[in-house]
């Protein structure tokens, strides 16, 4: 309100609060403002929320069970390496028998996280701690979602989510008269940011 009554527009204030209105929302603003539908894009940012919501719900509730089943294993695994082999090793050294090198990986990575668990856990603090840090600049962002571009399955569903945020955003700025270059500038400063 301090903004707009010391003369900026309405986009360039809500552009001061990016943790409140992301870029979609402030670019569509000012798309609005420039072309005099402000009351038709608001409509419009209205209903993109609403199927920007329902999107990321549905992503989310697909993805939570398949989740939860790699989180169960990791814990399964992570007690076979720490309680379960070193057991078995006691009964592998009674033996005497030559061990096959994959048993002998085995044993080692389990040795490795019982002694060195503390370390490791550390370790894997200070690397979620990173990728922490690099989602927050420009250079790290991109990355990132190269990375998420090129994984297995992972890669089709980034792609996929992407492909819908282009076709509702695009969709949206048409429906509300704005130029077709203006269209294509903001969709791509989007994405490009939001990827």
């Amino acid at each position: 309100y301090k903004n707009i009554e010391g003369g900026k527009t309405l986009g360039e204030s809500i552009k001061a609060y990016p943790h409140v209105f992301s870029e979609f929302f402030v670019n569509m603003v000012a798309s609005g403002e420039a072309s005099g539908k402000l009351e038709e894009i608001f409509v419009e940012l209205n209903h993109q929320l609403k199927q920007e919501h329902n999107l990321i719900s549905k992503v989310r509730g697909a993805l939570a069970y398949p989740l939860f089943v790699v989180l169960v294993m990791i814990v399964i695994g992570i007690v076979m390496m720490v309680m379960v082999v070193p057991q078995l090793v006691t009964v592998f050294q009674e033996v005497h028998a030559e061990l096959p090198i994959t048993t002998r990986v085995l044993i080692a990575i389990s040795d490795i996280m019982v002694h060195q668990g503390l370390w490791l856990a550390l370790g894997l603090l200070l690397v979620v701690a990173v990728l922490f840090k690099a989602l927050k600049t420009e250079k790290g962002k991109r990355v990132l979602s190269t990375i998420a571009l090129r994984l297995p399955i992972f890669g089709t569903i980034v792609m996929k989510i992407n492909i819908a945020r282009f076709s509702r955003t695009m969709s949206a700025l048409l429906k509300t008269d704005i130029p077709i270059h203006e269209s294509f500038r903001i969709t791509g400063n989007i994405l490009g940011n939001r990827l």
